[in-house]
């Protein structure tokens, strides 16, 4: 009698176990959500910033706008020191943080841009597709100033390193976790300064 019960317990401590790794990791199971399209150029010594995020954007994030609540995405960025065959060193590091709110009066989204905490922009949309687009297409952002950055750093080989953080979930139903995409790494910023 002790022994079944022994193994009903193990059967369902199993079941749970699969159901809780089922149900956590990718936010859609047929998407994996992913930093794409990275790209990287110089304006003086400004590394300006390109990406779109993939597969982030799905109807349960359309329902949380829709309801009102603040929703987005945080993007963090590294500047790194590419090292072969080594751990590559961080530079610098940025955030940036865009957050969406429905305005059901006039109809609109509002959505504010954050970078390392401060409002950079503020605008208005009014469809949805538009709403998708501000949300996870990053367009020329100046992420990062290398006039502070020394000289001997700045010769050398360096990357421009994205993931977005995409929200906050469970691990067992009790462990909280953040969701976020892999790391997606740029080609070489430029080899001198």
């Amino acid at each position: 009698m002790r022994s079944s019960l022994v193994s009903a317990l193990h059967v369902l401590l199993a079941a749970a176990l699969v159901f809780g790794l089922a149900t956590t990791g990718a936010h859609r199971a047929d998407v994996k959500p992913a930093i794409v399209g990275l790209d990287t150029r110089m304006a003086d010594d400004q590394v300006l910033v390109s990406f779109i995020l993939r597969g982030a954007y799905d109807a349960s994030i359309a329902r949380r706008v829709d309801s009102g609540l603040p929703t987005g995405f945080d993007y963090r960025l590294r500047l790194v020191r590419d090292r072969k065959g080594w751990f590559d060193s961080t530079i610098d590091a940025s955030t940036l943080q865009v957050m969406a709110m429905y305005n059901a009066v006039t109809r609109e989204y509002l959505i504010n841009y954050k970078q390392n905490g401060n409002l950079v922009e503020s605008r208005v949309v009014r469809d949805t597709a538009s709403l998708r687009r501000a949300l996870t297409q990053i367009d020329a952002l100046t992420a990062f100033d290398l006039g502070t950055v020394p000289r001997e750093v700045r010769e050398r080989r360096l990357k421009v390193q994205v993931r977005a953080e995409l929200g906050t979930g469970t691990f067992f139903f009790f462990i909280p976790t953040t969701q976020t995409t892999d790391w997606a790494e740029s080609a070489t910023v430029r080899d001198s300064i």
